[in-house]
């Protein structure tokens, strides 16, 4: 018999690195007068992914014991290597992608490329369909100018205007 940690040792990365960034945050110089500064996203993004890790742990405890000696584990594990390899491919494409979005943030600003990337990103892990296209291009399109608008008017934050700048 044999345990699957994968979940459990997840959610204690995660949690490790929720810490290392909020005590990191806490070392950043305030560059405003205002209740919100430069600090306060890397803090609240710290906590939210520590409260998020938290169920993960949880269900790292809760995995139950895989028995080799039951007639279905081969099938199991053969499914279970069919879908690492395509979790690793969608790995893969992800990382390329926000390289991408990386590079060409500056040349075509925040919202067009944070759209564009945001419905890649949601098609690469759904199914392709028109509805879902176009679902995922209005989600991607409001989210980014909600975004911006609340970085710009709210945080005074500017953020790359890109070609159209």
């Amino acid at each position: 018999m044999e345990r699957n940690y994968g979940d459990l040792i997840t959610g204690i990365i995660l949690l490790a690195i929720s810490i290392v960034m909020f005590i990191g945050s806490l070392n950043m110089e305030a560059l405003t007068e205002g209740a919100v500064g430069s600090d306060f996203m890397p803090k609240v993004i710290a906590i939210l992914i520590a409260v998020m890790s938290i169920p993960v742990i949880v269900s790292g405890f809760k995995s139950g014991e895989i028995d080799k000696t039951d007639e279905e584990a081969p099938a199991a594990e053969v499914k279970e290597g069919t879908d690492n390899k395509n979790s690793f491919i969608y790995l893969i494409l992800t990382i390329i992608l926000l390289f991408v979005y990386l590079f060409l943030i500056p040349i075509f600003g925040f919202l067009i490329t944070t759209a564009a990337y945001l419905i890649i990103q949601m098609l690469l892990f759904s199914k392709w369909t028109i509805k879902n296209a176009l679902l995922y291009g209005v989600i991607s399109i409001v989210t980014s100018s909600v975004i911006y608008f609340v970085f710009r008017n709210v945080f005074y934050v500017m953020l790359p205007a890109g070609i159209f700048g």
